[in-house]
C-alpha cells in the first residue's frame, strides 16, 4: 500500500510551507493575536495571488479544480504556521457550503470572488444552548412577498465581522424531522437588522453572537431548495471538519518536532534532555499519537476526493485529531518547561489554538456520536 504524495502535491506541500516561512513567521501570529484580531489582509491577498484560496473549487467557478487531498495539504501547513482563522472560514466553511448547496450562478459569483480573495464568508448555525445538530436551529425565517424574513441570533459565529457575506441556517417551516424544514441564507454584511456582538476568548477567532431582527433576504439568496437545505449543510460541514483536522494535525506536527529539537539542545546535568527515558516517551507518545490522526485524515480526506462516504472516517478523524493536538501540545510544554511559555518562544499559540479548535465544530464526544450513527447504533 501507498500513502505518500504524489510528485505533485508534494510539489504543493514545499510551495506552502517555503511560503509560510517567508510571509507568516510566528512573530506576525503573536502580532495578530495582540491585536485580538482573526484576519490579516497581507496575508490574505498574497494567498489569493497565488491561487490557494480556491485550491478545492471546480475550474468553472473560478477555481483550480483540485480536491479535498490538496485542500487538506494546504490546512495542514495553515496549522503548522497558525494561519489566520478566517481562511478556514471562508475557504472551508462558507466556500464548501457555497459549493455544495448553491445555484450555478451563486457559485460562479461567490466561489470566484473567494479564490481572487475579494470576498470572505462564514457559516452561521449554531445557536446558543444548542450544537449542530438540526435540532439546534430554532431562528425562524418566514416569506414576506417575495423575500424571507430572519428573526432570531445565532452563537460562536467564526470570523463575523470581517465576512462579507453570511451562510445563515434558518427554520422555514416546522416538519416531521428535525432536518426538514431548515433553509440556508446568504446574507450580506451592511444588511438592516443584522447586528455583531464581538467576544472576547483566549484565542483570537472572530467569534460573535449574531444577531437578526427583521433581516430581509430576497429568494434570489437561498441556497438549495426552500425547507431542504440541512442535508447539504451537513455534508459541507463534514468536508469542512476533514480540513480542520489537517490543521490541527499541522500544528501538533509543528509542536512535536519544535519539542525533539529543543530536546536535543537543552542540558541539563551534563547530557541533553532527550536522553532520559521520561522524555524519550513523551516524544514516542506523541509522534504515535500524530501519525495515528494522519492516517484517519488522509483517509476521510481520500474518500471525499473518491466522491465516496466519508462520514464515519471524518467523525473518527475529528474525534482523534481533537484530543491529539491536545495532548501533543500539552507533553510539548512538558519537554520545554517553563521557557514554553514564556511569549516569544511562540509554543503557548499551539496550545491555545489546540484548545480552541478542539470543540470547534463539535467536540470529541459530538464526533464519537457521529460515527455511532455511521454505525447505525
Amino acid at each position: 500500500m501507498d500513502f505518500g504524495l504524489t510528485p505533485e502535491q508534494q510539489g504543493l506541500r514545499d510551495e506552502l510551507r517555503a511560503f509560510f516561512k517567508a510571509e507568516w513567521p510566528l512573530d506576525a501570529a503573536l502580532d495578530l493575536e495582540d491585536r485580538e484580531a482573526a484576519h490579516s489582509p497581507d496575508l490574505w491577498r498574497k494567498l489569493a495571488q497565488r491561487r490557494w484560496l480556491g485550491l478545492a473549487y471546480p475550474k468553472e467557478f473560478g477555481g483550480e479544480g483540485l480536491g479535498l487531498l490538496e485542500l487538506a495539504i494546504f490546512f495542514e501547513e495553515c496549522g503548522r504556521a497558525v494561519a489566520p482563522s478566517s481562511v478556514f472560514s471562508t475557504v472551508a466553511l462558507g466556500g464548501l457550503t457555497i459549493l455544495q448547496a448553491g445555484s450555478m450562478k451563486q457559485k460562479r459569483l461567490l466561489l470566484g470572488a473567494i479564490a481572487r480573495g475579494d470576498q470572505q464568508a462564514t457559516v452561521a448555525v449554531q445557536e446558543e444552548g444548542h450544537g449542530l445538530a438540526p435540532s439546534g436551529v430554532t431562528m425562524t425565517a418566514r416569506a414576506q412577498g417575495s423575500s424571507y424574513v430572519l428573526s432570531g441570533a445565532k452563537a460562536f459565529v467564526p470570523n463575523a465581522q470581517d465576512a462579507d457575506c453570511l451562510v445563515v441556517a434558518a427554520r422555514t417551516a416546522k416538519a416531521r424531522t428535525p432536518e426538514e424544514g431548515v433553509t440556508l441564507f446568504l446574507v450580506a454584511k451592511g444588511t438592516p437588522g443584522l447586528s455583531f456582538e464581538p467576544l472576547r476568548t483566549f484565542y483570537p477567532h472572530g467569534h460573535c453572537n449574531v444577531g437578526f431582527r427583521g433581516v430581509r433576504v430576497p429568494q434570489a439568496d437561498i441556497l438549495g431548495p426552500v425547507g431542504g437545505g440541512w442535508p447539504m449543510l451537513a455534508r459541507a460541514l463534514e468536508l469542512a471538519g476533514i480540513g480542520q483536522c489537517a490543521e490541527m494535525l499541522g500544528g501538533a506536527q509543528e509542536a512535536f518536532e519544535r519539542s525533539v529539537e529543543y530536546s536535543k539542545v537543552r542540558v541539563q546535568f551534563g547530557r541533553p534532555i532527550g536522553s532520559f527515558q521520561a522524555i524519550q516517551h513523551y516524544a514516542a507518545n506523541m509522534i504515535t499519537d500524530i501519525d495515528g490522526g494522519r492516517f484517519l485524515t488522509y483517509q476521510a480526506a481520500w474518500r471525499a476526493s473518491q466522491g465516496l462516504s466519508c462520514s464515519r472516517e471524518a467523525a473518527m478523524a475529528k474525534h482523534k485529531m481533537s484530543q491529539c493536538y491536545v495532548r501533543t501540545t500539552n507533553q510539548a510544554h512538558q519537554i520545554h518547561g517553563g521557557i514554553g511559555f514564556y511569549t516569544d518562544f511562540n509554543l503557548h499559540h499551539y496550545f491555545k489554538k489546540a484548545k480552541m479548535l478542539e470543540v470547534e465544530l463539535g467536540g470529541p464526544d459530538e464526533a464519537l456520536e457521529r460515527v455511532a450513527r455511521a454505525l447505525e447504533l
